[in-house]
């Protein structure tokens, strides 16, 4: 049967995210009936009077079991779109968030009896290889394994296990993902760095997709009967240089002139760890973030475009939209 002609009910987590909120927009473009679980300092921030019909914003946390079982009892499909993504948090906090929470709801899944489960998970989860990386790719730890990547590998194993128990799940693993929204969190800070004129780029390439590709080709996925797979999400690959220069010539901004090699921001980090020894707070530059400037692979995305018949969306095209509403 094709379920894309019906109308079903979607529970989704980290619905006021980058990946959740343009989620949520596109199931109610299809005409689906969508629960969002938020925060309680999130909800009071919303603007009740536009919240349209078919969506409901649920109160609560990812570690209320309970909560997540009422809720997905009258829920047809489950997108576990939550996560924290930073390099600069404490392993502990890294866990409770994105493997605990993960874990959670995976159990409430399976004990409601959801029809389909997708988890976003990350391409930080697959191993570096010389050549290009694919879904088969082995997890290797080693010392410079990020926190960030070991939370979400945990985080996967919660749903292998869950399918292991009868859940008919799935995951995506997108790379760096672009597009519009709040420009001071995750990904899209590289956006703000253009915007606020930033003299520096970091020396280095990175993996980029469109959020836009990422909901078509997770939407495609969710609707037909794919099960204990992983699907790499990734458009190209590109140089922060150049990335930063297209947008800033999109955006009519000066671009960044200066290149910063791992070796400088090195030093740059011994700096700032005696700047939060001495004045607090979180550290601007870590390992991690600079180990992920050293990596040149490309993530292999054929698998995803044979699945859902999808071909993503040119990096140019990307830019253009995004500095289309930073006017």
């Amino acid at each position: 049967m094709n379920e894309s002609k019906q109308v079903l009910n979607y529970f989704i987590t980290g619905g006021t995210g980058l990946l959740g909120s343009f989620m949520i927009e596109k199931l109610l473009s299809e005409g689906h009936k969508v629960k969002a679980l938020v925060r309680p300092s999130t909800l009071e921030k919303l603007d009740k009077s536009k919240i349209p019909s078919n969506l409901e914003y649920v109160e609560g946390q990812l570690s209320d079991y309970d909560l997540l079982v009422d809720e997905l009892r009258t829920s047809d499909n489950v997108i576990h779109a939550a996560g924290l993504v930073s390099y600069s948090d404490k392993l502990s906090t890294l866990l409770e968030t994105n493997v605990q929470g993960t874990a959670t709801i995976v159990n409430a899944a399976l004990e409601a009896k959801v029809k389909r489960f997708c988890h976003i998970s990350s391409i930080a989860t697959l191993n570096e290889s010389k050549d290009k990386i694919t879904e088969n790719s082995k997890w290797e730890y080693d010392e410079n394994t990020s926190h960030y990547a070991l939370s979400k590998y945990k985080a996967e194993l919660e749903v292998w296990r869950g399918i292991a128990e009868g859940l008919s799940a799935f995951m995506v693993n997108p790379s760096v993902i672009l597009g519009i929204g709040d420009t001071t969190r995750s990904s899209l800070k590289l956006i703000k760095h253009v915007q606020d004129q930033k003299p520096f780029y970091p020396i280095g390439t990175f993996n980029y997709v469109d959020v836009r590709d990422v909901i078509e080709m997770t939407y495609t996925l969710i609707q037909s009967d794919i099960v204990s797979e992983r699907f790499i999400l990734n458009a190209g690959k590109t140089s922060y240089k150049s990335f930063f220069e297209s947008l800033a010539t999109a955006m009519n901004k000066k671009a960044p002139k200066m290149g910063i090699s791992p070796t400088v921001l090195e030093k740059l980090r011994i700096l700032d760890g005696i700047r939060c020894r001495l004045l607090g707070g979180k550290r601007f530059i870590t390992k991690p973030m600079i180990n992920s400037l050293k990596k040149d692979n490309f993530y292999e995305n054929q698998k995803a475009i044979n699945f859902t018949n999808h071909k993503f969306r040119e990096l140019s095209d990307t830019i253009d939209w995004i500095a289309a509403t930073q006017v």
